[in-house]
């Protein structure tokens, strides 16, 4: 088992929508032992804790991110998680050939 944080997090999807003081919430949970994450608009990813910190929009208004529970994820999730992230890096430097 592998203890994990859920969290709702608030999001803007454009600098337009944060100078409006636009923005929504998505729950995530976040693995601060592998330092991954993955959320409810089916993104898996590296990150670490300071994306969980409050925010602030341009009118210095301060939209809170709460975490909802502590969890504990099985192991078996944990590896498929990890294995996603793998294929998703080498697909990345696969396809940055093509680029150059």
């Amino acid at each position: 088992m592998v203890h994990s944080i859920k969290y709702k997090l608030p999001i803007v999807e454009s600098a337009l929508n944060w100078t409006h003081g636009s923005y929504r919430y998505i729950e995530e949970i976040y693995i601060p032992e592998l330092k991954i994450a993955f959320n409810e608009a089916g993104y898996v990813f590296k990150t670490n804790e300071n994306r969980y910190k409050d925010l602030k929009l341009s009118n210095n208004r301060i939209i809170k991110c709460d975490i909802l529970e502590t969890i504990e994820l099985e192991n078996e999730d944990i590896d498929i998680l990890k294995e996603y992230l793998e294929a998703l890096q080498t697909f990345i430097f696969d396809l940055s050939r093509f680029l150059e």
